[in-house]
């Protein structure tokens, strides 16, 4: 549980990091969301079409999660050299 807790509150981090360093950028998705949730009444859930209409926030998003992956890559060393597949291995 607290792996999913963990990656969940360092992506979120690092989004906020983004649009405070990046003023257009956040004012565009400030736009964006405003004008989906201008569609709305007060209290009203969002729906699949809503969602759908995020392009730039989802963009943004898939953007800092490839800058900034809450998972970073597991690197692994061969206990002995070997040959697999006609790559050497070391």
């Amino acid at each position: 549980m607290e792996s999913g807790h963990d990656t969940s509150t360092s992506a979120m981090m690092m989004l906020i990091k983004f649009l405070a360093e990046n003023p257009d950028c956040y004012q565009k998705v400030f736009e964006e969301q405003r004008k989906i949730a201008l569609e709305k009444r007060a209290g009203e859930l969002l729906n699949k079409d809503d969602i759908q209409k995020k392009k730039y926030s989802l963009n943004v998003v898939n953007e800092v999660l490839r800058l900034s992956p809450p998972i970073q890559a597991m690197f692994r060393k061969a206990n002995a050299d070997f040959t697999y597949a006609g790559f050497f291995i070391p």
